[in-house]
């Protein structure tokens, strides 16, 4: 039973159609403004200038303004199915972004590819799931280049520390998704298993607790217990005769090389679980 009276109810319905409506005008907004970015860009000078006179109108950062102009510029290239829907109101620039994101790297050619497969898709998807099904086309237009850009990343890792207000500070691990998802779900499981009884910390705070606990080799109570991360690809890709990505528990996704690696590695966290196609 609704805890609305017909008429609140009704009311409600109103005022979330108005806001339903007023995002697709803002996207709008949000792509003429784009399209002005990219028309300033190409009629502005240098593309410092560009960056350091349109900050200084939106009081945004260069960094920022760099980063819009980019966005502009590519739309307006190298993505036009990208962005008509975004003209259309129906993805916003973080959507668009997300898109554009994950083609930075690729050649004109293989982009055209990726905006004609995602526009297909954009219907329906948060940002994430827009990401993780571009990352997915990236894969196969690019699958050279992917496994390049993939391993290069992978010498980036690192750890980065943040002091925040009120005490706090964040840390920042870069870490190959393998590593990450594995140390994840066994922070995850050991918090799990503290959260009986008495036990009144959230399993945020707990998860937080049991990190620090191992990383300053203090008692946590822990189990020693191996992680399991499941990681689906098909025997096909399994036995080197195609590249298709696997899907990882959870969400997201692994090139094709990798999943081998892991499927070989005796020691991984992760366990293969094999399909036809």
């Amino acid at each position: 039973m609704s805890c609305y009276g017909d008429s609140s109810l009704h009311d409600a319905v109103d005022v979330l159609s108005r806001i339903h409506e007023r995002a697709i005008r803002v996207a709008q907004l949000e792509a003429e403004q784009a399209a002005d970015v990219a028309l300033f860009a190409a009629a502005g000078g240098s593309a410092r200038s560009v960056v350091a006179e349109l900050a200084l109108e939106l009081s945004v950062t260069e960094r920022r303004a760099g980063a819009d102009v980019a966005l502009a510029q590519a739309l307006t290239t190298r993505l036009p199915e990208t962005f008509a829907a975004f003209r259309r109101g129906e993805i916003d620039g973080f959507k668009a972004r997300m898109v554009f994101e994950p083609t930075i790297a690729l050649s004109d050619e293989m982009v055209g590819q990726v905006d004609a497969i995602v526009a297909t898709r954009l219907a329906g998807k948060n940002p994430s799931s827009l990401r993780a099904a571009v990352n997915r086309v990236v894969q196969k237009v690019d699958a050279e280049g992917y496994e390049r850009r993939s391993r290069a990343r992978r010498r980036d890792r690192n750890i980065c520390l943040v002091h925040q207000d009120e005490t706090m500070s964040t840390l920042l691990c870069d870490l190959p998704v393998e590593q990450a998802s594995a140390i994840y779900t066994s922070l995850d499981h050991q918090a799990r298993k503290l959260r009986r009884g008495d036990e009144v910390r959230t399993l945020d705070q707990l998860r937080a607790d049991v990190l620090v606990d191992r990383l300053l080799n203090r008692s946590s109570g822990d189990s020693g217990i191996k992680p399991v991360v499941y990681l689906y690809v098909d025997l096909v890709t399994l036995a080197g005769l195609n590249e298709d990505p696997a899907e990882l528990s959870g969400g997201g996704t692994v090139p094709a090389w990798l999943a081998r690696e892991l499927a070989a590695d005796s020691n991984s966290a992760w366990e293969p679980v094999t399909f036809f196609v």
